[in-house]
Parts: structure tokens; C-alpha cells; sequence
């Protein structure tokens, strides 16, 4: 089944559901900055020193993500890393003493400093300590404070400026949910909280993460990004859901229902591969939904999870999806005896034959139910339903029969020689109307029958009847009560053998012919 599903698809009730970030289109296109160095020894997961490559979020955003309150001091930089760096003498101001003096100097959130600024890092950058953070800047970046030991550790152990993550882009900033606090840097953002520890996100990850609502929906990090899935891609643990990175972007699946149907599918692993956008909700019923590789999974709380196949999926979005007729899915996609598939929903049915979708309404579905699906005497069906037949009806053609449907019968097949028996009597605009019945076999001598609105069809071997090309016989009224009052194809008339003599070709004679003989209804009496 050919994927057909390009990146994320929107569907009713999802507009917005999927926005990410301005540096959503890099993160599509570049792989994580952050991807494991194999060559690097103990490192785990951690990366090596990596040029970051993906845009981070600004300064201005990181100041909405909570308020600046000071943490208590990081440990500084190693003596090895300090003992590579000169120091600058003299200096009466410059960016890192600007921005202290901003914070409230010596009596602000910093404190006074503790060493003197020094300067030579990567790019132009300075550095300097204080008794509560840090100031880095650098002429790209600015002058920014990092006041969380924490993060600031997590930092150091991506190799500070030299790493991945880069210089700093934000002050460190406190007051998230559960305690929190947050930095961004150039590659990416570090956050912290009592209850997970430091953990870094990449900048390629952070639009999926953005978008599934920061640590208000995700919750935080608890580890860091993990490149060993296969081909190379990623992924990274939030205290509720998983962020996945592939080459359709990175994206956020949510711990619930929809997730939990994924994971029974192999993961990426399995046929519906990696996710092509974020999850949506708020669908018709509460229903939620979320776009991977090989198709979709749906979930609404009467339906449970269910993943549609690509293939049946344009036909589903062209009724409406959740939202129109067929409604949400109420089985896994199947196979077919031929190889094909089908699926079940709320409203119909979903079949497939050679890459052609067909949909089966449910009015329809109900008999060929009853006859054991595809793999009874219909088979696949070879049209879409047809409606605006008499009387407010509908149609549809299979493989071995048609079923019609009206809504003061319901739904029934007509098929084989009743069928050929059908069509010579004008289908459901002649007299006979919609069938009431199925077809019945198993009388006598191998006949079959069907009952309708109008009247009755019989024939009286299906296999000798199809030899000499003889077609079901309609039996109408008066006829049909005088018949069954005699025992039907049992009793003295035996089975009918040719349909009623017309007068004018609407107008049956008096007369209908019979095994036991010519039959005629004179003054209100058979004889």
C-alpha cells in the first residue's frame, strides 16, 4: 500500500493543531545538531562538538517563557578551561559589566564578581564569574546570564561554547510549571526541573516540542536526544511522550491512545512508520487524531485507536473524514481473500481492489453482511453506491450480484439467475419493486427464490436453468397468493414457468403458466 500522506495533512477541527515555530522549515530540513559522535569516548547519547546549524529560538521568546529569578551559583568553568584563557586588565566597562549593572550589580541577581573578565573564546566570546551565575557573551549573541547550576552543568557537559548548544541566546529564566527553569543557546535550549534533572533540546527538536505545548503538554526532558533508531534517526523522552526526528521532520506523539496503537504497530518499525505531523484534537466527539508515513491513527472515546491505511485514506477524506458519512473507523485495516483490503467505519465500509477504493455505506453493508462479506457469493464490489432510484433508493454493484436498498425495505442482494430474472422485469421500476428478502435456494429440485415489493421470483434449477439459459420467473399477485395457498413450487401447480402475459405491456392477462398447467383467474376463481 503506497503512502500517500506528505507531511501533515490538516483535517477538520486540527487549523493550528500542527503550527510550529519559525524554525520549524530548518528543523525539517537539517538533521539534529546534536547528533551522537560514535568516535567520542563516554559520552552516551551526548554528542560530540558539533558546529550548530539549526536557528534558535530569539531572546524575546525566551523572555515569555518565565521570569528571570536568580538560581543559586553554578560551579565555574574548570581550571583547564580557565588556565587557556588571558585575562583582559583594565576594562572600565564592556558588555559582560553593562549587563551586570543591568541586573542590579553587585546587589542584584548575580551578585559581585569573583574573577575577572576574561576573553579569547570561540568567536571573539568573554567570560566571567560571579558569586550567584555567569555572564558569556559574545558579538553575536550579547551578554547573557546563567544563573541555574543545573543548567549550567548540563551545558558544561555539551562542552559549553565549543558544543553543539554554543553560546548562550537568553538569560536563564525560572517560574515554570513544577519548579522549572529553561535557557536557550544557539543550538538548542536547556531545561531543568526537580523532578527530571537538566536535560538539552536540540534546536531541530524544539518546534515539535514547542508545538505540543512546551512542559505544559510534553512535560520536560528526561534524557537527552537519541540518535541509534534506525537509518539514524532520533528521538528524545518527555515525561509524557516521545519527540521523533526523521526525514519527514520532527514530531511530538503524546503518551494516550493514539500513541499506545503506534507502539502495538512496531513503532517506526512497523507499516505505518515515522509521524508526519503532531497530534490534533478537539475532532467531532472528542476525537484526536495524528499523520505518519504509512497513513493515519484516529481515536475517539466510542471508537477506541484505529489506523487508516494511505490508500483508503483520500477516499475517507473525501467523505468528509470523522465528519462526514463513514465517520471514525471502527476496525483495522484487512486483508481480503485476493490479496486486497477493507476497513470499518462508524457509517460504511472502505474496500480496496488493484489501488481502486470503493465505499460501501452501511444501509448497504447490512446484507453483504449477511453474506459473509467478500468471501460469500458477492465478492469485492465493482461500483460506488448509486442512489436516486425510485422511491428514495440506493444500488450497488459486486462481483456476484447487486444489492438495493430503499427505506421501506431496507437492504437486500439480488443475484444469479433472480437477478437475470430482475432485469428483464425492469429492475425496481417494474412491478416486482425492491427485493424484501434475500435470495432463498434449497427447494425443490435445486430451486432458488426472492421476494418483493411487487411480487416473487423463482427458479426451478439453478443448474439446469443456466443450461438451457432460462432466467428466474416472477410469480405477481393475485397469482403469487393463489400459488402459496396451493404450497408453492410443493403443491399441485408446481414451479411457474413463464412470467405473466401482458396486453399492452403493462397490464398482465388473467393467465400464467405453471408446472401443473395454464392458470387463469376467472370471476375472482383460479381454474
Amino acid at each position: 500500500m503506497a503512502a500517500v500522506l506528505v507531511g501533515a495533512l490538516t483535517v477538520p477541527g486540527q487549523a493550528g493543531a500542527e503550527t510550529a515555530p519559525a524554525a520549524a522549515a530548518t528543523a525539517e530540513a537539517t538533521p539534529p545538531s546534536s547528533l551522537p559522535d560514535p568516535a567520542s569516548p563516554n559520552r552516551g547519547p551526548r554528542p560530540g562538538a558539533a558546529a550548530a546549524t539549526s536557528t534558535p529560538l530569539t531572546a524575546e521568546e525566551a523572555a515569555t517563557r518565565g521570569s528571570s529569578e536568580p538560581a543559586p551559583r553554578p560551579e565555574g568553568r574548570t581550571a583547564e578551561a580557565s588556565a587557556a584563557i588571558e585575562p583582559v586588565t583594565g576594562a572600565a566597562s564592556s558588555p559582560i559589566t553593562d549587563k551586570h549593572a543591568a541586573l542590579g550589580g553587585d546587589a542584584g541577581v548575580l551578585g559581585p564578581a569573583i574573577d575577572v573578565e576574561y576573553c579569547g573564546l570561540r568567536d571573539g566570546g568573554c567570560h566571567q564569574d560571579f558569586t550567584a551565575g555567569q555572564i558569556v557573551w559574545s558579538p553575536s549573541t550579547g551578554a547573557r546570564a546563567l544563573t541555574d547550576p543545573d543548567v549550567y552543568r548540563e551545558w558544561e557537559a555539551w562542552g559549553l561554547e565549543d558544543g553543539p548548544l554554543g553560546y548562550p541566546t537568553s538569560d536563564t529564566f525560572c517560574g515554570l510549571v513544577n519548579g522549572g527553569c529553561g535557557q536557550h543557546f544557539e543550538g538548542g535550549s536547556v531545561y531543568t526541573s526537580p523532578a527530571t534533572g537538566a536535560w538539552a533540546v536540540d534546536a531541530a527538536t524544539l518546534p515539535a516540542w514547542a508545538a505540543a505545548s512546551w512542559e505544559r503538554g510534553l512535560g520536560y526532558p528526561t534524557a537527552d536526544l537519541d540518535c541509534t533508531l534506525q537509518d539514524g534517526n532520533c528521538l528524545q523522552r518527555f515525561e509524557r511522550g516521545i519527540i521523533y526526528w526523521s526525514p519527514t521532520g520532527a514530531f511530538a506523539v503524546p503518551r494516550g491512545p493514539v500513541e499506545a496503537r503506534w507502539a502495538a504497530g512496531a513503532w517506526e518499525r512497523g507499516w505505518l512508520g515515522f509521524p508526519t505531523s503532531g497530534q490534533f484534537c478537539g475532532l467531532r466527539g472528542g476525537g484526536c487524531g495524528q499523520h505518519f508515513e504509512g497513513g493515519s491513527i484516529y481515536w475517539s472515546p466510542a471508537t477506541g485507536a484505529r489506523a487508516v491505511a494511505a490508500d483508503g485514506y483520500g477516499r475517507w477524506a473525501a467523505q468528509g473524514w470523522e465528519q462526514g458519512g463513514l465517520g471514525y473507523p471502527t476496525s483495522e485495516p484487512f486483508l481480503q481473500v485476493d490479496g486486497s483490503y477493507g476497513q470499518h467505519f462508524q457509517g460504511g465500509s472502505l474496500y480496496e481492489k488493484w489501488g481502486d477504493v470503493r465505499v460501501l455505506p452501511a444501509a448497504i453493508r447490512t446484507s453483504y453482511q449477511r453474506h459473509h462479506w467478500e468471501r460469500g457469493p458477492l465478492g469485492g464490489p465493482t461500483s460506488e453506491a448509486f442512489c436516486g432510484l425510485r422511491n428514495g433508493g440506493c444500488g450497488q454493484h459486486f462481483v456476484g450480484g447487486t444489492i438495493y436498498w430503499s427505506p421501506a425495505t431496507g437492504a437486500a442482494a439480488v443475484r444469479g439467475l433472480v437477478l437475470q430474472g430482475y432485469e428483464f422485469e425492469r429492475w425496481e421500476q417494474g412491478a416486482l419493486g425492491y427485493p424484501t428478502t434475500e435470495v432463498f435456494c434449497g427447494l425443490r429440485g435445486g430451486g432458488c427464490g426472492q421476494h418483493f415489493q411487487g411480487g416473487s421470483l423463482y427458479t426451478r434449477s439453478h443448474v439446469a436453468d443456466m443450461a438451457n439459459g432460462w432466467v428466474a420467473v416472477p410469480v405477481l399477485e393475485p397469482f403469487l397468493s393463489a400459488w402459496a395457498a396451493q404450497g408453492w413450487e410443493r403443491g399441485a401447480w408446481g414451479y411457474p414457468l413463464s412470467g405473466p402475459r401482458y396486453a399492452d405491456g403493462r397490464t398482465p392477462y388473467p393467465m400464467q403458466v405453471f408446472e401443473g398447467g395454464n392458470k387463469r383467474l376467472v370471476d375472482g376463481r383460479f381454474i
